[in-house]
């Protein structure tokens, strides 16, 4: 797996997919007020999407609920880290990160 790039990216340019868990409401409400009484220090993980299917657009595999928490606030970009990984290697990944609970 190649190392991940930490970069600022436009919310307008991520894809949500199928996810294995849903999006929590109250989550999403309780990171807008910690983001807004504290500031946002993290990020999200994406992979990009190939070229010939869309230029310049990611794929979220981790931080559905941060991406929702920053859109709703009205922010136009977020910190990511971009890492080129597979499908096969992306849904590990996320099937990982979802069984520790992590979001």
């Amino acid at each position: 797996m190649a190392a991940a790039a930490w970069v600022e990216i436009p919310i307008s340019s991520i894809v949500v997919g199928p996810r294995l868990r849903a999006v929590d409401a109250a989550t999403v409400a309780n990171l807008k007020v910690s983001i807004e009484e504290s500031g946002w220090f993290g990020s999200i993980l994406v992979r990009p999407i190939a070229s010939e299917e869309g230029g310049g657009q990611f794929s979220l595999v981790d931080g559905a609920h941060r991406l929702a928490a920053l859109s709703g606030l009205g922010r136009s970009v977020i910190a990511a880290a971009i890492r080129p990984l597979s499908d096969d290697e992306a849904e590990q990944l996320w099937k990982t990160i979802t069984d520790i609970g992590h979001d």
